[in-house]
């Protein structure tokens, strides 16, 4: 196959992703996004593993729009000081997930702290102006849940934001 014409390919689909996954999640935003270079099935296994594997997760069960386990993922994350509420969402569409075998992406939508501190990037709860709040937020996801996910990939993520 041609080098440059594969990197052309994720490129484009690269900025397809992340040009959909901030339309396509109605007022939500993304947080913070993280991009692999696997498909999103394989993608979707793993994070399956990771979260059934670490204690400190619990899978939300109850199942809606925002949570269909396909789409859409909502957990609980704990730390020693506080638990954390995640939704996070994969970018773009079972068609864009058939089709790009080498490049996947979720973003974080939501996230609140127990408290109820948070929110969504989309609603001024946690947007460019509250980085305080957001670092706070992210740092648990990161630590529990992309790092093992990394690991478990024997990938690094990039961050396509």
């Amino acid at each position: 196959m041609d080098t440059k014409l594969d990197w052309k390919i994720i490129f484009i689909s690269s900025a397809v992703i992340l040009f959909s996954s901030c339309l396509g999640g109605g007022t939500h935003g993304s947080i913070k996004g993280y991009q692999y270079l696997i498909s999103k099935y394989t993608l979707d296994s793993n994070v399956q593993k990771v979260i059934a594997s670490n204690p400190n997760i619990k899978l939300d069960t109850l199942k809606d729009y925002y949570n269909d386990g396909r789409t859409y993922v909502t957990m609980d994350v704990r730390q020693s000081d506080m638990i954390y509420t995640y939704t996070f969402r994969y970018a773009g569409d079972s068609t864009l997930w058939d089709t790009s075998h080498h490049l996947s992406n979720l973003f974080i939508c939501y996230a609140w702290d127990e408290n109820g501190n948070g929110g969504s990037e989309g609603n001024g709860g946690v947007s460019w102006y509250h980085w305080n709040l957001k670092r706070t937020l992210i740092k648990p996801f990161e630590t529990e849940f992309i790092s093992k996910l990394d690991s478990t990939l024997k990938l690094k993520h990039t961050n396509p934001d």
